[in-house]
Parts: C-alpha cells; structure tokens; sequence
C-alpha cells in the first residue's frame, strides 16, 4: 500500500499488504489473536517525531514494541590522530532525516567509533565463503571482528536516545580510483529522554561514504580520514516504553 501523506510518500509496510503462503501459522485470518494483535497496530496511528513521521507502528511484533526508522546526513572526520596518550576515533555530528529525506528540525545526531590505525588494513578483508549447511554451525567470522561505537539521537521534539553497541567498518577500492567505506553497526538502548527515559531495545544501521580518489599508501588514507567527508545513514530503533516493562 502506498499512500501520499503531506505531498510524500508513505512507504510503511501494511500487514495487509501480504498474504504470505496462505497456511493457518501465516493466514492472519485464521488465528483469532493474531487477528486481534494486527487490528490493535492498525488502530494505533502513525507517530511523529519531529517534523516528520519515522514511526513505523505495524513494524512491531506486539503493540508495546515502538520501531523508529530513519536515516541520518553525518559529518564524519578521524581525530586524534598522532596525538600521545589519545586513540584515534571517528566522530560524527549531524542531522536525522525521515525516510523522503526531509529534515527533522532541531534533530542531531552525535557517535564516536575507535580506529586502531594498526588494523586499517583488516577493513578491505572480507569474509571467507560460508560452508554449507548454511543453517549449521560452525560460524567462520573471519574478518568480521569489530570495535564499539555510541550513536546520540536527539529527534527535535524533546526526546532523544542513546545507543552503544558493536560496529565494523569495510572499505572496497572502485574501479576508477575511487573507494566506498562501509560502517554496520548493532547497538542496545543506555539511556533516553522525554518520553524514552527508561526505555531498552536495540538500534541497528547501515551507512556508507564515496571517497572519489582514494591513496594507495596507508599514510595517505589516513590523511583523506582526518580531512573529513560524509556519511549517509538508515537507521532501525525498536524499544518499549518504561511503562511497559517489569521493573
């Protein structure tokens, strides 16, 4: 279903939308209290945040289970670099978008991810071919090891979040000279504000950067780093509420 809303485009996902194979576990009509659970998220109206509404109510699994999905425009720049006593890291500051790409007004978002500048290198190794059965272990996680990054959301309407969780960063050299640089991250809920104070769940993202003409030498690269570029982000949020958790 695809609906306008404001003069842009409301992609949310409707349950409607799917039948699925149509057996009783994915017939929604089969099953009373999953009848009841989808009609309770089709009654709950779409929640702003901000400008814009990135609250996606009939993503959640149940109707306590908020989800926030919405990307972010970072500018991003490596410090610390060849300063005594300190770990180098990437430090992000920009704005939230909603997923048209308007601005949140009065949005913000700050992180900050740790380089070992020793292990630059690992970012252009990728993942040995996974051995079948593929729903079996053993897991190969060969160069998929990662640091600890922390994301700040402000949203602009009083309410902000905070995240810290796991993130690892590739890097993949283009034809032409150019590179892209890749960052995926897995975080849990520290702490909120305004109506997320107390809340817990996860934040999760994908974001990517274009580096036009990226150095052969180590050194180099890390120059284009710290010289700062941009960063555009799709984020995931699902929490729940204090209100609805056993304290």
């Amino acid at each position: 279903m695809i609906q306008e809303i404001g003069g842009a485009t409301d992609d949310r996902i409707y349950y409607s939308d799917f039948n699925l194979c149509g057996c009783s576990q994915h017939n929604q009509s089969s099953s009373r209290e999953t009848s009841l659970a989808h009609e309770r998220l089709d009654n709950q109206p779409a929640m702003p945040t901000g400008n814009g509404s990135i609250e996606y109510r009939r993503l959640g699994i149940v109707p306590v289970e908020h989800v926030l999905v919405y990307g972010s425009e970072d500018n991003v720049i490596l410090k610390d670099v060849g300063v005594p006593g300190k770990t180098p890291y990437f430090a992000s500051d920009g704005y939230l978008t909603d997923f048209s790409g308007t601005k949140l007004p009065g949005s913000q978002i700050l992180a900050a991810l740790p380089l070992d500048l020793a292990t630059l290198g690992d970012t252009f190794k990728w993942p040995r071919k996974q051995q079948e059965p593929l729903g079996e272990l053993p897991v190969d996680a060969t160069n998929v090891s990662g640091g600890f990054a922390r994301n700040s959301f402000r949203f602009g309407d009083g309410n902000s979040i905070v995240t810290v969780g796991t993130a690892i960063a590739k890097l993949l050299p283009l034809r032409g000279g150019g590179a892209m640089f890749w960052v995926v991250s897995a975080q849990v809920v520290s702490q909120g504000t305004g109506k997320y104070e107390g809340a817990r769940g996860i934040q999760s993202f994908s974001g990517s950067s274009h580096f036009p003409n990226w150095p052969a030498s180590p050194g180099d690269q890390v120059g284009v780093l710290a010289a700062g570029f941009q960063a555009k982000i799709h984020r995931c949020l699902k929490i729940v509420l204090k209100e609805n958790q056993v304290t």
